[in-house]
C-alpha cells in the first residue's frame, strides 16, 4: 500500500474513531471535521481546535484520545513521514444554546463591570493539582440542584456554600481562570474590587457591597472580589482605630451577604495570614494558585508566541526548554511582558524574522529589568546572586556537564554536540579533557555553586545532558548524588529524574522524525 492510500486509510479510521467519540455522553451536540494529509514541514501530529463549548474535562479527553489513536493508527499503517491531522469541533446547527449577552447595572454611575468572560479554562496554564481542585469546584456549581435539592443535602448543610478562594501570587491566573469558570457555566461575570465599593462617606461603602450583591444575583453573574484582601482581614477588638472600625463593619458586611447569596462567589487574594476565621468558615474551597514550573513556563512561553509572529523557524523543544530556563520564578504575566518586549523592540528596530538568539537575548534581558523594578518597588535589593557569582556558576555548571557526558566513560558525538551547545548558552569555553579526572573533584565542583536557584538550573541541565545515554539507573543516581551535594531537599532528586525521563521523550521522538526525514 503506497502513502497515499495509507493517509486516506488513516483519516477513515480517524474519522470512524471520532464518530464514535461524539456519540457517548458529553459530546452528543458537536460535530467534527477531519482533514488529514501528509507534512514534510511539521512534526506535530495532532492540532485540535474547536469553537463549541466544551467543558475541560471533555476538551482534554477528546485531544488526549484523539492523539492516542492517531499514533496508534499510524504505527499500525507504517507510516513514518510526519502528517497533520486538522480536527475541529463545531457546535451542531440544531444545538439550541442560551447565549450570554452583556448587561448593565440599573444603577447611574456604577463603576462595577457586568460582562462577558474573555477567557476559556483552556487558556489558562495551571499545575495538574490547581486544575483537579478547579474541575471539583466546577462538579459542585454544575450539580448543586441535584445535590442540595434532589438529595437535600441542604439538610446538613442549610447555608450551602459556593463560594470559592484563589490565592497566589500576582499573575499566576486567578483572574483569567474566574472568567474561565464563568465562560464555561454559561453566565456573565461581575468583576469588583475594594477600591469600586469602598468611600470616603460613611456608610457608602456597605451600601455599594449590597449593590454588587444584589445585581449579581438578579443577572446570574458570577461574582468576583478581585485582591480581596480588605475584605477577608481579621476583625479586631480595637475600637480607637476608625480605620479598624471601618474595616470591621466591610467584614461583617461581606458575611452576612454571603449567608443570603444565591449565587458564585469567587475572592482573589495574594495573603492569606490575615483572612479571618469566620470567612474561612463560609468557604466550600481554597486553591492556590502556584508560580509555574518549568513545565508549565514551557507552555506559557509557547501560548505568548501567536502563531502571526515572523519567526525565522520553528523553535524546538530544547530551545523553549531554554527560554523557560532563563525565566525561573516568572509567572504568566512575567513571561507575556517579556514576549510583549520583545516583539514590540523586533518591530521598532525592523530585526525580524525573529530567531531564537533574540529571544533568549531578550528573556535574559527582561530578567535584569523586572529584578529592578522589583528593588525599586520594595526598596531591598533582589535576593538573586550578583554576576560574578553566575559567571563563577556557569563555569561550574559547564564543568558538571562535562563530568555527566565522562561518568559513563569518553563523550560521544552527541554528546560532544550537547556540550557545545551549552557552552555557547553558557558563554564558556568548552572544557578539553582526556579523562575524568582532569576535572575538579565532584564535591568541590559543587561547593563552587552557593545559590539555590543556581543550583537547580545546573540540576536542570545536568538532566538533559545524562539522557543521551541510555544507563537510566546510573544516570539517576548520580542525579541523586549531585542533589545531595548540593544540600538540595530529597524531594528535588524525584523532581529531577523525572525531568530526565520528559528529556529522554523528547530524544526519542527527536530521533524519530529524523529517521522519518531520512527515509
Amino acid at each position: 500500500m503506497n502513502t497515499t492510500s495509507n493517509i486516506q486509510t488513516l483519516q477513515e479510521r480517524i474519522e470512524a474513531f471520532a464518530g464514535a467519540l461524539l456519540s457517548s455522553d458529553g459530546f452528543t451536540h458537536l460535530e467534527m471535521s477531519i482533514s488529514i494529509a501528509e507534512d514534510t514541514t511539521q512534526t506535530t501530529d495532532v492540532r485540535v481546535t474547536g469553537n463549541a463549548s466544551l467543558s475541560l474535562k471533555n476538551s482534554i479527553m477528546a485531544t488526549n484520545k484523539i492523539t492516542e489513536e492517531l499514533k496508534k493508527v499510524k504505527k499500525e499503517l507504517s507510516i513514518n513521514t510526519p502528517v497533520v491531522a486538522k480536527i475541529t469541533f463545531t457546535t451542531k446547527k440544531d444545538y439550541k444554546e442560551e447565549k450570554v449577552v452583556e448587561l448593565k447595572s440599573q444603577k447611574k454611575g456604577s463603576s462595577f463591570r457586568l460582562e462577558k468572560p474573555k477567557y476559556r479554562l483552556e487558556d489558562v496554564v495551571l499545575s495538574l493539582d490547581t486544575l483537579g481542585e478547579i474541575e471539583d469546584a466546577l462538579a459542585l456549581m454544575e450539580h448543586f440542584d441535584q445535590v442540595y435539592k434532589d438529595w437535600n443535602f441542604f439538610s446538613k448543610e442549610p447555608s450551602a456554600k459556593t463560594n470559592i478562594c484563589f490565592y497566589g501570587k500576582p499573575g499566576t491566573g486567578k483572574t483569567m481562570c474566574a472568567h474561565g469558570i464563568a465562560q464555561h457555566l454559561n453566565i456573565p461575570i461581575l468583576i469588583a474590587s475594594y477600591a469600586d465599593i469602598q468611600s470616603e462617606y460613611v456608610g457608602v461603602g456597605p451600601k455599594n457591597l449590597k449593590e454588587v450583591f444584589q445585581v449579581a444575583e438578579k443577572n446570574h453573574a458570577l461574582l468576583f472580589f478581585d485582591e480581596a484582601d480588605s475584605f477577608l482581614r481579621k476583625r479586631t477588638s480595637d475600637t480607637s482605630s476608625s480605620a479598624a472600625m471601618h474595616y470591621n463593619s466591610m467584614t461583617n458586611e461581606m458575611m452576612k451577604h454571603l449567608e443570603d447569596f444565591n449565587g458564585i462567589v469567587i475572592f482573589a487574594t495574594n495573603l492569606t495570614e490575615n483572612t479571618d476565621e469566620a470567612f474561612k468558615t463560609r468557604l466550600a474551597c481554597s486553591i492556590e494558585f502556584k508560580v509555574p514550573d518549568l513545565d508549565g513556563r514551557v507552555k506559557l512561553i509557547k501560548r505568548m508566541i501567536p502563531k502571526e509572529v515572523p519567526l525565522q523557524r520553528d523553535f524546538t523543544e530544547e530551545e523553549f526548554l531554554a527560554l523557560a530556563k532563563e525565566c525561573d520564578g516568572f509567572v504568566g504575566r512575567d513571561i507575556r511582558n517579556a514576549v510583549k518586549r520583545i516583539l514590540c523592540k523586533g518591530a521598532h528596530t525592523k530585526q525580524y524574522p525573529f530567531t531564537f538568539g533574540t529571544f533568549l537575548e531578550g528573556f535574559k534581558e527582561y530578567v535584569v529589568i523586572k529584578d529592578k523594578f522589583d528593588e525599586s518597588i520594595t526598596g531591598k535589593k533582589t535576593n538573586g546572586p550578583s554576576p560574578i557569582d553566575i559567571a563563577c556558576a556557569n563555569s561550574t555548571t559547564l564543568n558538571l556537564l562535562t563530568y555527566a557526558v565522562w561518568y559513563d566513560g569518553k563523550e560521544t558525538e552527541e554528546e560532544t554536540t550537547i556540550l557545545r551547545k551549552f557552552a555557547k548558552i553558557l558563554t564558556r569555553n568548552k572544557p578539553v579533557i582526556n579523562k575524568l579526572t582532569d576535572l575538579p573533584d565532584l564535591q568541590e565542583m559543587c561547593d563552587e555553586i552557593k545559590d539555590d536557584g543556581l543550583k537547580k538550573k545546573a540540576m536542570e541541565d545536568i538532566a538533559e545532558v545524562l539522557s543521551i545515554s541510555g544507563n537510566d539507573e546510573k544516570n539517576k543516581q548520580l542525579i541523586s548524588d549531585i542533589v545531595s551535594r548540593f544540600a538540595l531537599d530529597e524531594k528535588y532528586a524525584q523532581q529531577y529524574h523525572a525531568l530526565y525521563d520528559k528529556y529522554k521523550e523528547i530524544n526519542a521522538l527527536i530521533k524519530e522524525v529524523n529517521t522519518a526525514n531520512k527515509e
